[in-house]
């Protein structure tokens, strides 16, 4: 049988089984199902899925280039490059964008939308802990959105919520979102790097300032514009992602500088 697979149909299934969302066995079933051979999908496994199977440990230093000294970890504030960084570190969001430029859930399982895209549901997903200890619920995920469109917000994404009428939990594990006009494109809105997922305090409103997030790395220590050092967390609901000790972030703004810090050893990688 000739293999009459697109290069980029078997990509996509090899990242899935090298992030480990699919075994062997189904990658194979899928391979096969594409139209490869089963001895050129055999072959794949072994040299694009074990052997990019990720090892664990070690600190990766990463050389940014900005960061300010006014940054905050209070995400209605995030602006810098070395904020976003953070936040895609330490915490997570509802939904987020996949490898191939999709929208998948994250801490929203799945979701339902009306006809006339005024009324989305989200099932949450349930057992997400957050760094201190808290379980993740629809109380939290509608307290951490209200806190950018709020009364007096000055949140960086509070225009993105104008089509925002209502936010509430309906039950532990549920988040019902009404607009007052309809957008087919809301689950990629949720993925704005402010709209990051925050333990609430009992009374409708977020607690940022506890360094709480559900995120893989813990932030241990935070210099705002200068340094960040992040530990993995333990607990971390996704058993396929954060694989380092530990992370550190250092604002270098100067190309040259960083560079030079990589030549160097100083870095792991760096942003150009």
């Amino acid at each position: 049988m000739a293999d009459r697979t697109s290069p980029h149909d078997l990509t996509v299934l090899t990242r899935a089984a090298a992030c480990g969302r699919i075994n062997r066995r189904a990658f194979l079933e899928g391979a096969i199902a594409l139209g490869v051979t089963l001895p050129t999908a055999m072959a794949v496994w072994s040299k694009r899925v074990v052997a990019a199977a990720p090892s664990k440990g070690g600190i990766f230093r990463v050389g940014l280039d900005d960061g300010n000294t006014t940054d905050s970890m209070d995400p209605a504030t995030f602006a810098s490059r070395f904020m976003i960084t953070m936040a895609h570190t330490h915490q997570n969001f509802l939904t987020e964008i996949s490898p191939d430029n999709g929208i998948v859930g994250e801490l929203a399982e799945s979701w339902d939308v009306s006809p006339d895209a005024r009324t989305w549901t989200f099932k949450l997903r349930k057992g997400v802990e957050f760094h201190n200890g808290k379980t993740f619920d629809a109380n939290d995920a509608a307290a951490s959105l209200n806190y950018h469109r709020g009364k007096g917000s000055k949140s960086a994404a509070k225009s993105l919520l104008a089509l925002f009428a209502d936010i509430k939990a309906d039950g532990k594990n549920t988040l019902v979102i009404e607009l007052s006009d309809g957008n087919a494109d809301l689950p990629y809105v949720l993925t704005d790097y402010h709209l990051v997922m925050l333990p609430a305090d009992g009374e409708g409103k977020v607690s940022w300032d506890n360094l709480a997030g559900t995120g893989g790395y813990v932030v241990k220590a935070f210099e705002p514009g200068v340094h960040a050092t992040l530990e993995r967390f333990a607990n971390y609901w996704k058993q396929d992602r954060a694989h380092f000790d530990g992370i550190e972030f250092t604002a270098i703004p100067d190309v040259n500088a960083r560079q030079a810090a990589l030549i160097t050893k100083s870095l792991e990688a760096m942003i150009e």
